[in-house]
Formats: C-alpha cells, structure tokens, sequence
C-alpha cells in the first residue's frame, strides 16, 4: 500500500504536539514507521488503508519485546499521570490509550503488570467517547478507545463497547468488512463470558484469584476459548509465539496427513444441497485440513401448507412449483406434526449406507434441527455420528419427538452457533437447543450476524471443536496400483445418489442375483417405480433400468415373455413414454399460447407433425399441466451410455412412436413403392441380388419405423427441453403467478415497471373466449321457469342451477346472444329468482336491450340483483340498462365486471347515479374506465344533488393513476357517503396514495377500503398509517395482492418492513380497525415483528394476512400474531361478532357466489 499524509482532514491534519505521542501513533497505525513527523504518515482514512491486525492482535514474543524496549518509559510515565495533557486532543488521547491499555498487554503479556493501567485506560475511554473524539478519527483508530471499554469486567461497558464497534463496521471501506466483523465477534465473546462468570476466568492466574470449579472446567476446554484469553497465556517457548488460532496457519504447518473426518451436511429450510454448498464455501475451506463434506438434498419438495397455501391459492389461483426448494418435512398448522420427517430419516439411512460411515454432521436451520434429532437417536446402528454441529437450529416441536428435547439428554459433544441479530431463528430459540445437550458435551458460540451470515460465523472456534475429533493416527501417501484401477474394458458406472426408493427397488431386485435366482416380488417392484416417477426419480429410473438388465442371465433373453426382469425393463419404459408424452402435450400448448411471435417455425413445424399424426392424441395427453416435468432431462439419450446398455432409449422411443411409424410407411414409403412397380420383385431375387438388397433396405418396414421413432424421440426431447430452456413461465403473461424466486418479482422490479404502458387486458378488457350452448341444452331450466315451479333445495339443469336462497346461477353457461332473450321470457313466469348470475355468457349490447326491456315491463319482479359481468357489454348495452333503471326501486346491485364499458360507458352510469336512489352495489371492476372516465363517474357522486345512497363502489384494474388521487381525495373529503370503496389493481403508487390518505383521514363514512397491488412502497404505507392512526370507521384495509395483478400486466404492493413498521405503530393507538391485509409486501421477519409487538397493544385487529411469497417467517412469531388474533375474537361481543364476521365476506358479496366458480 501506497502511503499519503494526511494534509486536509479537519481537525485531523492538526500537527502532534508531542513527539513521543507521533511515534506511538505512528508505530501502532503507520505499521512500526517511527517517524516523528508532526502528521499521521499513513491516512487511516483511505480505503486501501491495511487494518494491522497481526500487530494488534498477533503479536509474538519478538514485538512484545521490541514493544517493551521501545516504550516502557512512556508507559511508565503515562501511568504516574506525566502524560495526561494528551488527552485534549483526539489523537494524543488515542495514543495515552494505548500506552495505558493495549502496548502492557503485549510488553507484560501473561503478568498482573498487564492489567496495572486498566482503570486508568477505561476513564480515558470514557472521557473520549463523551467529547467524541471517536468521531473524528477513522474506524481502525476509534477502536482501540471501545477495546478499552471491552477490557473491563463491567458489563454495561462491554455493551456499550459492542455497539460501538458495530457502527465502526457500517463507515468501514468496502476490504475492511470483513476484518471488521472479526471485531464484533471478539467483543461478543467478551459479553458471553462476562454473562457467565461475571469476570475475566484467564486473568484468574495472573492475578492471583481463585478460579471456581466451572471456570477451571471453562478454562479447560479450548473449543470455550478465545483468542483474547489464549493471548494473555505464559509463552513458556518461543515456539508458543508463532501458534496462531486460524486454521490457515494449522494448515499451513508440515507433517504427515492425517485422516480427515467426512461430515454429512443438511441445508436449511426451502433450500437443497448445492445451494447450501455453494454458500457455505467459507466453512468447507476453513475445515479442509480437518474435514470433507457431504452435501445431500432432501426428497421433499416445498409445497406450501395452511395458510400460505390458502393465501397462494387465493391470489394466483394455482399452487405453483418449487423443484429446487426443498425441506426435511413440513409442520402441520400447530407445529405438532412433522410431516415427511420419517421419509428424510429412511433417506438419510440410505445415504449413511451408500455414502457413509460420517463422523459428524452439519445442519444449518431446519437441517440443524434434523442434526440435533440424529444426535438424540444415538447410539443408532445405521446413522452413526459422534458430534453434531447445529448453526441456527431450534428445538424440534414434533409431538413425536417430546423425547429428544428433554433438558441435558443428548450425550453427544455439539456445537451450537447462534447469530445475536437471527430474527427468524430467534436467539433464545437456539439456547432452548443448546440445553438440550449435557453441558459437559455442548458448546455455545455466537456472533453478532442474522440468520445466515456465514461470513460471521467464528470459524477458529467452529475448526478447534472439529479438530478434537480428528484421529491423529497418519495416512501414508499411496500411489493407486494398476492392479486397483478398473478395467478399461468395463464402462463406467453411472454415478449414484439415489434415495432410498433406489436402495429398495434395489434390494427387491436382488432376488434375481442369488443362485438359484428367487422369484422377483414384482409387484412391489412396480410400485416402487411407480413412487419414483411420481416424486420425479427419472434419473434413478435410469440407473434401475440398466441395474436390472445386468441381472439378466440366458433364460431372460431366451424366454423374455417370462422375464421378470423384462416385466421391470417395460414398467420403466412405460412410465418414461407416458411422462414424455404428457410433457410434449404441455409444452406443446405453452408454445401455443405463448405470447408474442408464437412458436418458432422450427417449433412450429414439429408441433403440425405431431399432431398430423396423432401423437398426443392417441397417447391420451392432455396437456392439463402448467410446466412440463424435467423428465426430458433425465430420459436416456440414442445410444448414450444407458441406451447401449440395456436399449432403454430405443424402447421409449418405440413405445411412443412405433405405430405412427408403421402408419407412416404405409403412407411415405409402401405407396411410392407401389407405384414404382418395387412391391412385385420376387423375395428370391432380392435377396440375390446384394445391390437391389441395399436399395431396398432402407425401405424395410421395421427398419423405417426404428429410423423414425428414434428420430422422433430426439425431436420430443429436443423440443420439451428447449421449452424448459427458454420458456420461464415466471415471464409469460399467462403464468406470471408462477414466479420461481423473489429475485423475478421484487419492489426494485415494481419500481422499474412504473413506466410500462398499461395493457391491452385494462384498456379493451374482453370476456373469456366461450361458444354459447345451445337452446336444447338450456330447454329443462326454460320449462322449469315457465312452469313457476318451486325450489325446495338446491336444483341443477344441463345448463343453470337454481339456489334455495334466490339465485338464478348461470356463470358461464355461456347462453349467449341467442339464449338471452328466451332465458328472460322464461323468466316472466316465475317469482322465484331474486338474483340473476349471468356472468361471462357474452350476451353483448343485444343482450343488454333484452334486459332493459325486462327491467320496464317486469315492474313486479323480485330481482334485485343483477350479475352480467363478461357478457361483452358496451357503451350502447349499457345506455339501454341505465335508461331502464333510472326510476327503478327493485334492483339494488348492478354487477359490471370486465365489460368493456370504458369512458363512454360512464356516461350514462353517472346519469343513472343522479337520479336513482335505489342502487346500493356498483361492480365496474376491468371496465376500461381510466382516468378519464373516473372523472366522469364521481362527478356523479359529488357536488350538490350527488348520490349518497351508493354504499358499495368497486373500481379495480381500470388504470386509475395517481393523476386521479387529487380528485378520489377531494370525494372522500367532502362528498363521499359510501362504506366500501375498492380501488385494487390500479397504478396510484406512492404519490397517489398519500393524497388519498388525507381523503381517508377526513372521511367518517367507509368502513371497507382497497388499495391492493398499487405500486405501493414505504412512503405510501406511512401515509396510510398516519391517517387511520385515530380514525373512527375504517374496519379493513386491504394492501395485499390481488388475483388478477399478474394477468393484466400490473405489479403489487412492496411497503417492506418500513411500511409495516408504519402500519404497526398505527395499531398500537387504533381501535377500530378489524382486518389487515399485507399479502405479498417483501415484508421480513424484521417487519412481522413489528406488527406482532404490535398486537400485544391492540385489542381489536382479528384478521391479518401477512403471507409473503418467497420468503420465511419463524413459526413462534406467527403463532404469537395467530393468539393474539384469537384473543381480540373473543374480545368481541356476541351481538358484534356477525358484523365483524361479515366485514371480509359481506351479504352482498355472498349474493353472488357461483357454484360454477372454479376452484384450484
């Protein structure tokens, strides 16, 4: 490093007044530069500045000396007070510091004498950190005033000193992070210690106290230590000097090699083995001297449960798919259960067999967990282990494991590895672990990062508890003997790791090796195969399919109709054709559908042969599925090493494409022959005539159909691996719901979609594509309705069911243009229909003239509630259906739903709202409003003569910007009378929210507001939460997802933990708010903490949706908001609770649930 003097920092180019005060400073931050120069010779402020940690902390015997020759006089002198006008300026107060604190502990290393001036040294501290002096000196300066403060054994000094050196970190440059968080992992150990002992137990020699019993067996135990007590021990050699505790220096030391441990590694939860492997590179490397990994992933695949499962549903309407996130097992609703936990042991029992024997295992979180367990099943006859080491773990809450987390039961020596700043494997989590384990065999270290911060774990300490395990017998360096190397005429295996559904199918199959060969238990085999294509095994499939072909002997290939291992050969081939097929069909359809240019002409031309030929077809595919499995990926490549084995390829491809190709010869080949006159040449003279013979060859039927089906087999996998490939179905329109990470939605995403054009599903929203029945099919409910018969319990026609509770349910049933007026005339007979549900049946503007001319002529109808929501309704439609209802007294909800009304269409809206006062519901949700026409509609509802009996106004996805938020805050101000106003799915973002809140803030009529997928951040949120702090009727605030959001090209909500801890104070003082939903807002545990601190204020908020999607909350933190909901509930009073009850789901909601609603 390059030095620079220090000439234009503020205060800090002032010159030492003392020379002797510039050779220290100079000695301890120049790196042993003893100039007398009235400045700093190197700039500690530099961002290549070298933090001298083998100087400061390293020390061997060579500068304890040179140290003591060098300054004792000015130790000596500080000491006697000589020194004390140093301390009135910041850096000759550092070097007084020093002289008094650090320079004895090396000069008197060992001795009382090393701890003379501590007292001294910690009042200076004080003094300095008072004046703060440490904030105009650099961070590797203003250290050495806090480690003044960590030496002493007052605990409320340690603390201080640890917060301290924390902010140290955050003004570090970029290359001294790292050393920097070394720092507060030294000054954690301090507080550890003290928080046990209430002293320093290695000053215990120096200065002639009495150790206690635990301090001795503290003492004891190097994996306890640290590198602040091993440093103030006697060096009795001068060896001892150079010994170092960081395992690069262990390694770096000559000798025999001796074995190393194999440690099996378990990731965490939603995580698998590479990706564990990958992020814990620093641990592998700090222990390769010692150890070798196993990284093995559960069989498990994520899927989520309870209510995130509901909450996922609800919002994208599918539970997507996670391959790559796996878990050990998954927690019932109340944590009592463990579900698949048995499953990952019977796994783990296979790879102790095939993979081990382990010395230790390694878990991080959900698999620290799993480690602990396994170290509570010891002494185990297959998973024998003689340490674990659990980083972030908790106790199991498995009713079936109440036995392995009795206090001090597990005898195996653990250690544990707790972050002081984990919020979602809570410290006091971790410690209810530890003591589980017998304190003679437990060791506890922490460091002061999160939930995983690898780079914060202590990995000296971590390597000399591993070390104790290594057995210091030495392994010679051998030379592998050709003798021992395999054959170069045997292939080589395929490489193996499967799981224990391998290992069984396996063992069943070992019949067939014995002699004399037993008998195969093929249906358990069969089963076994089947369990395996299920979980998505294709590989060990692969691997089994080659295993049983070795087993063959002559008679299989003699008698292969009576093969058993021919019957497991055929099993595998079948599973693999079918699952190719259905992954054809899918991927098929996703090309298809695929927005943009569509399949590729290459694609294209694959797609027209397949289906030309009736593949998909006559396989029975569907394509029903939302991704194709990985299975193409998988399936054995023509003539690859499994497919020369054992055919397996070439059987799949027959199986898929034999009859297709036989069909094709008849219509490619046999017909071109024909015509050529070839069919006619005798037998006998081609077979004698060798060139005809070659000729002809390509043309034989079984040959052609081998040459075909192989190529299209290659096509089949070529296409469906490319579709995997290219076509990320988190980036397609049709599937955004299924995003893969958080990384591919995120607020840096949202707030980069602000600019994109809205899309065409807002501005021309159109119904689903449907055919309309026929009037044969909707025949029995007409005779039914002219008939005026009643309705004792629920009736369902081929087209149409009639409800007990007045509801006419036709949602898609698609009657159409034509159907529409004879369902109507039906309809004048009967008193029985309330509610007419006709959504999505494309009855267009004529449909909506037939219903206008019903509501004028049907005055004594009961209908009150009309549900034509995607029927392809227009402005002309809808002028029709205003003028009608423009005196009406009947009709109460008019549910509008993407018809494609737009600006036009509230026109004759707003004219409706002027001069009817019976209409209390208004559904205008994807009506392709826009700013435009929202300024048309509320002029309606403003101003003098407004409407005020419109109590329920739903304005989702109309691409409502913040250019409308002035207007929207000025209605709720000052005119607005409505109790629920939903904006869902628009773009007010963060500006428009903030107007809309102070709306909010004034308005005492809406008790039910949504603001869902807005663009929402922070600044929104707290806008919010400011106006609901005291307000007196909002009961429920929705800020969460909305089902729709991905589909119509709009992004949520990002409020994060800023906006929850916003809405979290807002809780504390609110009472009347009842729901609360934060679905999907990149809100982490920090944030869930907050409210739930919250909750223990609040009295009255019973719903809270807090699921967020890709990331993980602790499970006591959501059982504590979950008590805490319960016990608001019961808070309510009876003659309440309906009404609370009902602000979710309320009646006129209800009035238009469809039993033809698709549920996923």
């Amino acid at each position: 490093m390059t030095a620079s003097t220090i000439t234009d920092i503020p205060d800090l180019s002032l010159p030492f007044r003392s020379g002797d005060a510039a050779r220290v400073w100079n000695y301890w931050f120049s790196h042993r530069d003893l100039s007398r120069s009235a400045h700093a010779v190197h700039n500690p402020f530099a961002d290549d500045y070298k933090l001298n940690q083998r100087l400061w902390f390293h020390a061997g015997p060579e500068l304890d000396a040179e140290l003591r020759t060098l300054f004792e006089p000015l130790v000596q002198q500080a000491a006697r007070g000589e020194l004390d006008g140093w301390r009135d300026t910041p850096r000759e107060c550092l070097a007084l510091v020093l002289l008094l604190d650090q320079l004895p502990r090396n000069m008197y290393r060992g001795t009382a004498a090393a701890f003379a001036h501590d007292a001294r040294a910690l009042a200076l501290a004080h003094e300095a950190l008072e004046r703060g002096f440490h904030r105009h000196l650099s961070p590797a300066e203003s250290l050495f005033f806090f480690l003044a403060l960590t030496h002493s054994e007052h605990l409320p000094d340690v603390r201080r000193a640890l917060e301290g050196i924390t902010e140290l970190g955050t003004r570090c440059s970029r290359s001294q992070q790292r050393t920097a968080r070394g720092w507060c992992v030294g000054t954690q150990k301090h507080i550890d210690v003290l928080e046990r002992f209430g002293r320093y137990p290695h000053r215990n020699q120096a200065l002639g106290r009495t150790s206690t019993p635990e301090e001795e067996a503290f003492l004891a135990r190097p994996e306890f230590t640290a590198l602040f007590m091993r440093s103030q021990q006697p060096r009795t050699q001068p060896e001892a000097a150079s010994a170092q505790p960081c395992a690069e220096q262990a390694r770096a030391a000559p000798g025999p090699r001796r074995p190393k441990l194999k440690i099996l590694a378990l990731h965490g939860f939603r995580q698998n083995g590479e990706v564990f492997r990958a992020r814990t590179r620093k641990l592998r490397h700090a222990l390769e001297d010692i150890a070798e990994f196993t990284f093995v992933t559960s069989p498990h695949v994520y899927s989520p449960q309870g209510e995130t499962r509901a909450a996922t549903l609800a919002a994208f309407g599918t539970i997507p798919e996670y391959p790559t996130q796996r878990v050990w097992w998954m927690s019932s609703e109340d944590n009592s259960v463990y579900e698949g936990f048995d499953a990952s042991v019977a796994y783990l029992e296979t790879v102790f067999r095939e993979q081990g024997p382990f010395d230790g295992v390694v878990g991080f979180a959900q698999g620290g967990t799993l480690a602990a367990v396994l170290a509570a099943m010891q002494p185990h006859p297959t998973l024998s282990i003689r340490f674990a080491i659990c980083i972030s773990a908790f106790p199991s809450r498995a009713r079936a494991h109440a036995k392995y987390v009795q206090p001090r039961s597990i005898q195996v020596p653990a250690l544990h590895v707790v972050g002081t700043r984990d919020i979602l494997v809570t410290p006091d989590r971790s410690l209810q672990l530890f003591e589980t384990f017998d304190p003679s065999a437990a060791t506890l270290l922490k460091h002061p990062g999160g939930h995983f911060v690898p780079s914060a774990w202590p990995y000296p300490d971590i390597h000399a508890f591993v070390e104790r395990f290594v057995r210091h017998d030495t392994v010679p360096v051998e030379t592998p003997s050709v003798a021992a190397s395999p054959s170069v005429s045997e292939p080589e295996p395929e490489p193996d790791d499967g799981g224990p559904l391998l290992g069984h199918a396996r063992e069943a199959l070992a019949a067939a090796s014995r002699s004399p060969r037993s008998p195969i238990d093929v249906p358990l085999v069969q089963n076994l195969l089947h369990e395996m294509a299920t979980q998505g095994r294709w590989r060990e499939l692969r691997q089994l399919a080659v295993h049983a072909h070795e087993l063959r002997r002559e008679e299989d290939e003699a008698h292969p109709e009576t093969s058993d291992l021919v019957v497991v050969h055929e099993e595998i081939v079948e599973l693999f054709a079918r699952q190719l097929t259905a992954d054809l069909a899918v991927a098929a359809n996703i090309l298809r559908t695929r927005p943009g240019a569509g399949p590729s002409e290459r694609e294209a031309q694959w797609l027209r042969l397949f289906e030309s030929h009736g593949v998909l077809q006559a396989n029975g595919a569907t394509g029903s599925g939302h991704w194709p499995s990985l299975c193409a990926r998988e399936a054995p490549r023509v003539n690859n090493h499994a497919d020369k084995r054992c055919r397996l390829a070439k059987d799949i491809a027959a199986e898929m494409f034999r009859q297709e190709a036989m069909l094709a010869f008849i219509d490619q080949v046999e017909r071109e022959r024909l015509a050529r006159g070839d069919a006619s040449v005798p037998p006998s003279r081609v077979e004698d005539n060798p060139a005809r013979r070659r000729r002809l060859q390509p043309y034989d039927q079984e040959t052609f159909a081998r040459r075909l089906s192989y190529q299209r087999y290659r096509q089949v996998l070529s296409l469906i691996a490319e579709v995997l490939a290219t076509m990320d179905p988190g980036r397609t329109r049709e599937q955004l719901h299924e995003l893969r990470s958080s990384r591919e939605y995120s607020p840096q995403h949202i707030i980069a979609g602000r600019t994109l054009p809205l899309s065409q599903a807002v501005i021309e929203p159109e119904p689903e594509p449907v055919v309309p029945c026929s009037l044969v099919e909707l025949g029995p409910l007409l005779t039914h309705l002219r008939e005026n018969l009643g309705v004792h319990q629920q009736t369902a026609f081929s087209k149409g069911t009639l409800t007990t509770d007045g509801r006419l349910d036709l949602c898609k049933q698609v009657v159409g243009p034509g159907g529409i007026r004879p369902l109507l005339e039906a309809m004048r007979s009967t008193r029985h229909v309330k509610r007419l549900l006709l959504g999505n049946n494309i009855v267009g503007d004529g449909g909506a003239a037939a219903i206008a001319e019903f509501l004028r002529e049907r005055e004594d109808s009961p209908l009150d509630c009309w549900y034509i929501a995607g029927n392809h309704i227009g402005p002309e439609g809808i002028s029709h259906v205003c003028d009608a209802l423009m005196e009406d007294t009947k009709v109460t909800s008019l549910w509008l739903k993407r018809n494609p009304l737009k600006a036009a269409g509230m026109r004759p809206l707003a004219e409706l709202l002027r001069r009817n006062r019976t209409l209390a519901v208004l559904d205008l949700v994807n009506c392709g409003l826009l700013d435009e026409g929202l300024e048309v509609l509320l002029g309606a509802l403003m101003g003098p003569g407004a409407n005020k009996t419109l109590k329920h106004l739903y304005l989702g996805t109309n691409g409502i910007t913040a250019a409308s938020a002035p207007l929207i805050a000025r209605f709720l101000r000052e005119d607005c009378a409505l109790e629920s106003f939903y904006l869902s799915c628009n773009r007010l973002g963060d500006e428009g929210v903030a107007l809309i809140a102070e709306g909010l803030a004034a308005n005492r009529s809406i008790t039910r507001v949504s603001l869902a997928s807005n663009r929402v951040g922070p600044q929104g949120a707290t806008a919010l939460a400011e106006a609901l702090a005291g307000h007196p009727s909002i009961a429920l605030l929705d800020l969460g997802f909305t089902k729709a959001t991905a589909a119509v090209g709009e992004l949520g909500n990002f409020i994060g933990d800023e906006g929850a801890r916003a809405l979290a104070r807002m809780l504390k003082g609110n009472t009347t708010l009842r729901s609360l939903d934060l679905l999907h807002n990149f809100i982490s545990q920090l944030g869930v903490n907050h409210l739930r601190d919250a909750l223990t204020v609040n009295s009255t908020l019973v719903t809270l949706q807090l699921t967020q999607f890709g990331r993980v909350h602790n499970e006591p933190g959501k059982e504590e908001i979950r008590a805490a909901l319960e016990r608001n509930r019961q808070r309510i009073p009876l003659d309440q609770r309906e009404h609370v009850a009902k602000l979710d789901l309320p009646d006129h909601i209800k009035e238009i649930y469809s039993v033809y609603r698709t549920h996923s």
